[in-house]
């Protein structure tokens, strides 16, 4: 995958990955996604890069946030699904929680 090549950070790019408000846990219907950084030299990878990472952070938000609220939550992370079959995914996954 392209993606696999394109450093973490995507170079500057950051992705709040709200294009749909979101649930948990900031519970906001009207939440708005963003793409912030990007530049003519940005490629597509870069942007995929991003929004996966995005991802990513938003479930790592989860998580401290259910920390926080005192949940003993397991040290293991069941991926699932169609994106489970993504060394790329499962890589950013793991890096960022």
């Amino acid at each position: 995958m392209e993606v696999e090549k394109i450093p973490a950070g995507s170079d500057g790019i950051v992705v709040l990955p709200y294009f749909m408000g979101e649930r948990s846990p900031i519970w906001d219907p009207f939440a708005k996604g963003v793409f912030f950084g990007v530049t003519l030299v940005h490629t597509r990878a870069h942007m995929y890069k991003a929004l996966m990472e995005g991802a990513g952070y938003a479930l790592r938000h989860n998580i401290e946030n259910g920390i926080k609220a005192g949940l003993k939550l397991d040290d293991e992370c069941w991926i699932v699904g169609g994106v489970a079959k993504s060394a790329a995914w499962n890589r950013i996954f793991a890096d960022i929680t």
